[in-house]
């Protein structure tokens, strides 16, 4: 992703070779979504890189002095659209690798880049950043239940960088930015993929443990479940008095044998996976007294498993707050939302989103669940 930013004089390298127009160009190997990352990363991670202006009051040529430093880090980025983001690989954990700081670092660059677009009232560039985006977000949501909450990040960061602005944006631009966003609300074709990839992790993971498992001792069990191994907690002390009575009623004391392991790892799987179709009557319960191992397991997938159900409707908080977030660009702030009627309002909480005006500025943040007993400000 070239970002023009200003006029500059063309540099003659010293004893260039010219190429003759008939030579064939340079190959350019294709990189896989994952490889495209990892350079992008390593390219947003070299010394020299000034921290992203995304504060308000940032003046263009902080953006321009950003932008110059990561030029070949957004230019990667943008082959992200030359190959299907495919298949992720067989999972060796049981949950995903977080990927909140590569999400920090290209969300970031991916705001300031199209905040100085719309500065630039370029809105060809503009259009294109956001398709990066989105095609960002969606390699990042499509990996696990995880991914696609996490990658709900680089919206917050988008809002950050078109609030830095202030008002005064073409009207066209932010109109036409805002249109895409909404346009998206309500698709749960994304959802419907993290799920999915959800299922195929599990899945593997499941495979694979059964395929590795080994007669185990109590502790080494133990030590495997404990989220803080090494060190005597209270309840790694109530798991181990947990795990030592069903290794006793499974006749392994003092091993837990491998087949048993292995059993407990696909009952895990199967619950969790249950509990991720949408067609299944009811969600299987595990007792903690049978199924000790298989329990722990599916209490670590807690999270996104009561998430599962709720994503197109996080995504769409999400949409909302850039949307918004482009409209009030156009200006003048009015002193409320209510001119925005249900798209001022977070479909998560069922509140107005938080807003406030200061002049040309503006601060428009996510709501925060509302208390029981309260009714919502609208």
């Amino acid at each position: 992703m070239a970002i023009a930013v200003g006029c500059q004089k063309k540099q003659t390298v010293p004893n260039e070779r010219i190429i003759p127009n008939n030579a064939q160009a340079p190959v350019v190997r294709k990189l896989s979504p994952s490889e495209v990352l990892t350079e992008v990363s390593a390219a947003l991670s070299v010394p020299g890189i000034p921290p992203p202006p995304l504060s308000k009051g940032t003046q263009k040529t902080a953006r321009i002095q950003y932008l110059l430093t990561t030029e070949k880090a957004l230019a990667t980025l943008e082959r992200l659209h030359e190959t299907a983001l495919g298949p992720r690989p067989a999972a060796a954990n049981l949950l995903p690798p977080t990927r909140s700081e590569e999400i920090k670092r290209i969300g970031s660059a991916l705001a300031v880049a199209l905040a100085y677009a719309v500065e630039s009232k370029d809105s060809k560039k503009a259009l294109a950043i956001v398709r990066t985006t989105e095609r960002y977000i969606q390699f990042v949501a499509e990996e696990s239940i995880n991914g696609y909450i996490e990658s709900g990040a680089v919206y917050d960061l988008i809002s950050q960088g078109l609030q830095s602005l202030g008002t005064g944006a073409d009207p066209s631009i932010a109109n036409a930015l805002a249109s895409v966003w909404t346009k998206s609300e309500g698709d749960g074709s994304l959802a419907a993929s993290a799920i999915e990839a959800e299922r195929v992790r599990i899945r593997s993971w499941s495979l694979l443990r059964q395929k590795n498992a080994r007669d185990s001792t109590v502790a080494e069990v133990v030590n495997s479940l404990s989220e803080n191994s090494g060190t005597r907690t209270a309840g790694n002390e109530a798991l181990r008095k947990l795990i030592t009575q069903f290794a006793k009623e499974k006749g392994n004391r003092p091993m837990i044998s491998a087949t048993v392991l292995a059993e407990e790892a696909k009952i895990a799987a199967d619950s969790a996976i249950q509990i991720l179709d949408p067609t299944a009557e009811s969600s299987p319960t595990l007792d903690s007294k049978k199924h000790p191992i298989a329990t722990v397991f599916l209490s670590r997938l807690r999270k996104c498993l009561i998430a599962a159900s709720d994503l197109t409707t996080i995504r769409g908080e999400s949409l909302r707050l850039v949307s918004l977030s482009a409209k009030l660009l156009i200006g003048p702030l009015p002193e409320s939302l209510k001119p925005f009627g249900e798209n001022a309002i977070s479909p998560v909480t069922g509140t107005t989103f938080l807003y406030k005006r200061n002049g040309e500025q503006f601060d428009l943040l996510r709501p925060t669940k509302p208390v029981k007993g309260t009714t919502s400000p609208k």
